[in-house]
């Protein structure tokens, strides 16, 4: 894509970020662009690269060494003093998905996108729903702790939920593989950080919710609050989730949602689906 078709989408998209012309703008025309990366270590002619501040290190500080490997734009939480394109934005690590969004044709709106979260049960889950999709003879891909899949390559997965770049270049990918649907787990994590930002789902999954991160969450009201951002901000229209009336914050979700939520329990004989 050619950096200036990339800067008028951006410009008829709701994001808010401005582009800064560091000197080289007016090559937009002749500059392509190819993908996004947040790992400086990554960059090569045509990157985009996102200046991430992380908890141990800043990607502002490795921003020149992108531009020496060939990055073609930035993305920083404010202007730098270097020579090439810059999108500048308040959040840089919530808006790179967006911008990859943008940047791969908005992958997640040729998928049905399924998303998994909970605390426990997630990655199963996602598994059990993509062989039933495949059984039902729908190409699907998956994106979970264990591997990501774009329905040709298989890998080890880094993170439970990817960053949103490399979400959005597997959603990229399973498209161009000819995918129908995506089934993938969004960690409280990832939710918090923006990470999914750039997705919006047709289903969504509730498994429970137990106390095993509260290293990262203040408390479990805290925690909930972080769950129930998928079903309130990430879903495609009134489409429905599935939701766990065994579990309390499931059965407070379930209430919540009304006739967007579908239960399903182990002990209620009057939820949607019983065993």
């Amino acid at each position: 894509m050619k950096l200036s078709s990339l800067f008028s989408l951006l410009e008829k998209s709701p994001l808010d970020i401005t582009i800064h012309d560091a000197g080289d703008c007016g090559r937009a025309d002749q500059t392509e662009v190819c993908e996004l990366v947040s790992d400086s270590r990554k960059v090569r002619p045509g990157s985009i690269f996102a200046c991430v501040e992380g908890e141990h290190s800043d990607g502002h500080d490795f921003a020149q060494s992108a531009v020496s490997s060939g990055a073609s734009l930035l993305i920083c939480g404010h202007p730098l003093n270097i020579g090439i394109p810059q999108l500048i934005c308040g959040d840089v690590r919530r808006n790179m998905g967006r911008v990859a969004s943008v940047l791969y044709g908005e992958p997640s709106s040729r998928l049905t996108m399924i998303g998994i979260t909970g605390t426990n049960g997630k990655t199963t889950s996602a598994f059990m729903t993509k062989s039933i999709l495949e059984s039902s003879g729908i190409k699907t891909g998956l994106l979970g702790t264990v591997r990501c899949d774009d329905g040709v390559d298989k890998e080890d997965a880094e993170h439970t939920t990817p960053e949103g770049s490399d979400l959005q270049l597997w959603l990229h990918r399973m498209v161009r593989n000819g995918c129908g649907a995506c089934v993938m787990e969004a960690s409280s994590h990832a939710i918090c950080q923006g990470r999914i930002d750039g997705v919006l789902f047709d289903r969504a999954g509730f498994t429970n919710l137990t106390v095993d991160h509260l290293n990262y969450h203040a408390d479990m009201e805290s925690y909930f609050e972080v769950k129930r951002r998928l079903f309130n901000g990430y879903m495609r229209g009134e489409r429905r989730a599935a939701v766990n009336l065994d579990d309390p914050y499931g059965a407070l979700l379930h209430r919540e949602l009304g006739e967007r939520s579908v239960g399903y329990s182990l002990s209620d004989r009057n939820a949607d689906f019983f065993a």
